[in-house]
This record gives C-alpha cells, sequence and structure tokens, in this order.
C-alpha cells in the first residue's frame, strides 16, 4: 500500500482514514490496515461496504450515544463484529443536530460554538462516561492482535469523540505530538465538502455572522480544542503518558502489547 492512501476511497462515507505511516518518537511507523478512524457508517452503500470488508475491518467500535444510534444505526462490513462505546450519553458535540435544531439554539446564543466545543472536550478528558468507553476502545484494540486485521472506530462526523480517541492511541503508540496533532487537523480537509454545504444552508436561512462562526467551530476542528483537552489532561495527570496510565488503566505490559501489535519492527 502507498504511504501517502491516508484517505479511504469510499463514495457514500466521510473523513474514513488510515492510521498506518505514522512515524514514532522511535523511528518505527503505525502498521497499515490496523486501525482506521472514519464518521459514520449509516450512508454507506454495498460498494463501500464490499470495500471495507477487502480492506480488512472486522471489528467497528462505535462511540456515538444511544439516541445516534438509534436514528441512524451502522451497517457493517459482512463478518464485522460491533462494539457500541457511547462517549456521552447525548451528543454533545451536536454532529447529529438537525439543521433547524442547531438554527434555534444558535439564535438564542449566537455565540456558543467555540466556547461549547472547549467544554466538550473538557469532558472527554474528565467525565466518567469518556473515561469509560476509551478504556474498552483500548481493550477491543489489545485485542486486535491478529495481522491485516482492521479496528474501524468512529462517531458521527469522524472528528471530535474520534479525534480523542486517535489522539490517545496515537499517545499511546509514541507518536510525536506535532504528527498527532495534524492528524486531527486534517478533518478540515477530509470533511470540508460537508462544512461548505452546512455553512451555505445556514447562510441561506439568514443566519448572523455570529452565527456562521459558531457553525464553523461545531463542523470543523481547531487546534485550540484538542490543545484544551491537553490541559485538562496535565490538569489531571501531569502528562499524557500518566493519564493513560492512572485514567484508562493501561499497564506498561499493556502499552508494549499495543506497540506490538500496531508498530512495525
Amino acid at each position: 500500500m502507498l504511504e501517502e492512501q491516508r484517505v479511504l476511497d469510499l463514495q457514500t462515507g466521510i473523513n474514513f482514514r488510515e492510521l498506518g505511516g505514522y512515524q514514532t518518537k522511535d523511528n518505527r511507523r503505525i502498521k497499515y490496515r490496523k486501525a482506521v478512524r472514519s464518521a459514520k457508517l449509516s450512508t454507506l452503500d454495498h460498494l463501500d461496504l464490499a470495500y471495507l470488508q477487502n480492506y480488512g475491518v472486522l471489528i467497528d467500535v462505535d462511540f456515538r450515544s444511544d439516541d445516534e444510534l438509534a436514528k441512524e444505526p451502522d451497517k457493517l462490513p459482512e463478518g464485522t463484529q460491533y462494539r457500541h462505546l457511547p462517549v456521552f450519553d447525548y451528543d454533545e458535540t451536536k454532529s447529529s443536530k438537525t439543521p433547524q435544531q442547531l438554527d434555534d439554539e444558535l439564535r438564542e446564543n449566537p455565540d456558543m460554538g467555540y466556547t461549547e466545543m472547549l467544554r466538550v472536550y473538557r469532558n472527554m478528558v474528565t467525565q466518567k462516561t469518556s473515561q469509560r468507553a476509551y478504556r474498552e476502545f483500548f481493550a477491543n484494540l489489545l485485542a486486535n492482535s491478529d495481522d491485516n486485521q482492521v479496528l474501524l472506530f468512529h462517531c458521527t462526523a469522524g472528528k471530535d469523540r474520534t479525534g480523542m480517541g486517535a489522539f490517545f492511541l496515537l499517545s499511546a503508540l509514541g507518536v510525536p505530538e506535532a504528527t498527532i496533532e495534524a492528524d486531527y487537523m486534517l478533518t478540515n480537509q477530509t470533511y470540508k465538502a460537508k462544512i461548505d454545504a452546512i455553512l451555505a444552508d445556514a447562510k441561506a436561512g439568514g443566519a448572523t455572522d455570529s452565527m456562521l462562526r459558531s457553525i464553523r467551530y461545531l463542523s470543523s476542528v481547531d487546534i485550540a480544542f484538542i490543545r484544551e483537552a491537553e490541559a485538562e489532561i496535565a490538569k489531571t495527570s501531569g502528562t499524557t503518558d500518566q493519564y493513560l496510565k492512572d485514567v484508562l488503566d493501561l499497564s506498561k505490559q499493556d502499552l508494549q502489547d499495543l506497540k506490538q501489535i500496531y508498530l512495525t519492527d
């Protein structure tokens, strides 16, 4: 597989991205066809499901809430094991809101987007539900030990709950912070058409400039968001490595096993 194949070539799915190829601090690389991050799977057609099956996807970790799942259940490649690990009790990221629901909220508080997302990222670090979901995420990652067996993890947009999942995994594997942040920010390219469409609809509906700014913050990623999570981790545990051990319960052996499973020699 070519290293540059970061974004998977799906026609009905958005923001499906390979984590293989990223280099670690000790000059190893993440294996291809082991971990994929994405947005929702409910829109996939039979061709894209066949693509993912052929790609090796055998575990699907869904970070969405019960309500999101009920409205848009995942479509699974044949033979894939489904794992529902809700990060929140409801969609705090607002990614699953309809345009009308979002419009109603923003007309009451047009500047809420930025501060709301900062709160969401703090919550993903501190809330017990989120911590439990990410602990179970790592349990599934550790069980994904066979070669060419892919674990896919996702939420609705594949940017916030999934972004933190990728942050934790890449951190555990020893990927440099700059690379982790670059992977996080890549959503603004892979999700651009969707972001532009959301903004165009809002503008056509009479959204004010303040509302449009909030919609952009809610629909995209910003480096301030992931750094807010990092700051909360520092308050909680001092370092990300310590947070992985103390809060997400990863032992020294777990971390070694993760590197054995996901990194090249």
